[in-house]
C-alpha cells in the first residue's frame, strides 16, 4: 500500500510539474553589446506546450533607463487574432515597458515557439543594463489558468571607438607635456 501511495504522489507531482512547464519565455539575444547611440533589438519568445492554448498574456520588462532609452515595441503579425497593446516608460515608471494581449476572435496559438514581440532600445549611457521580463500567460484550460513566467538578459553599452582615440590622444599629450618640463 505504501508503494502505491508513493507511486501515485510521484505521478501527481510529475503531472503538475509538466503543467508548470507548458509555457516558457525567453529573450534573444540573451546578451548583446552595442555602442552609445546604436540600437539594440530584443525579441520576446514564447513557447506554448502541445496541450495548451494561449488566451492572453501580460508582461513587464524592466531595464536601466540611464543606459538604455526605449524606442518602440512591435508585435508579431502571428498575433492578428489578439487585441494587443503596450505602455511605454513614463515619469512614474521610467525603467519599465508593459505589454499585453488577449484573444479576440479566431484560433488561439497552440503547440509551438514563436516571437511574441520585438522591443527596440538605444544606448544612451555606458554600462550594463539588465533586462528582466516577468509576467503571466492565461490558458484557455481552466485547470491550467494563469502561469507565471520570467526571463532575463542584458545589454552592454560601450563608448564608440572615437572616444577611445580622443582619450588616448589626450593622455599622450599629457605625457609629452610632462616630459618636456621634466627635462628642463
Amino acid at each position: 500500500m505504501k508503494k502505491f501511495v508513493y507511486l501515485l504522489s510521484l505521478l501527481c507531482s510529475l503531472a503538475l510539474a509538466g503543467q508548470a512547464m507548458a509555457y516558457s519565455v525567453s529573450l534573444t539575444p540573451a546578451s548583446q553589446t552595442i555602442l552609445v547611440g546604436d540600437s539594440a533589438q530584443v525579441d520576446v519568445n514564447l513557447a506554448v506546450g502541445s496541450t495548451e492554448s494561449l488566451f492572453g498574456f501580460n508582461f513587464a520588462l524592466t531595464f536601466a533607463p540611464a543606459i538604455l532609452g526605449f524606442n518602440d515595441l512591435l508585435f508579431n503579425p502571428v498575433l492578428s487574432n489578439y487585441i494587443t497593446g503596450f505602455d511605454p516608460p513614463t515619469a512614474d515608471t521610467p525603467d519599465q515597458v508593459t505589454f499585453d494581449g488577449a484573444l479576440d476572435l479566431g484560433t488561439a496559438l497552440t503547440n509551438g515557439a514563436f516571437t511574441l514581440a520585438t522591443l527596440s532600445f538605444t544606448g544612451i549611457g555606458v554600462g550594463i543594463s539588465p533586462l528582466d521580463l516577468t509576467g503571466t500567460v492565461l490558458d484557455l484550460d481552466p485547470a491550467t489558468g494563469l502561469v507565471d513566467v520570467a526571463a532575463s538578459g542584458r545589454v552592454e553599452v560601450v563608448p564608440e571607438p572615437g572616444t577611445f582615440l580622443l582619450l588616448g590622444a589626450g593622455l599622450a599629450g599629457l605625457y609629452g607635456f610632462r616630459r618636456k618640463f621634466q627635462k628642463v
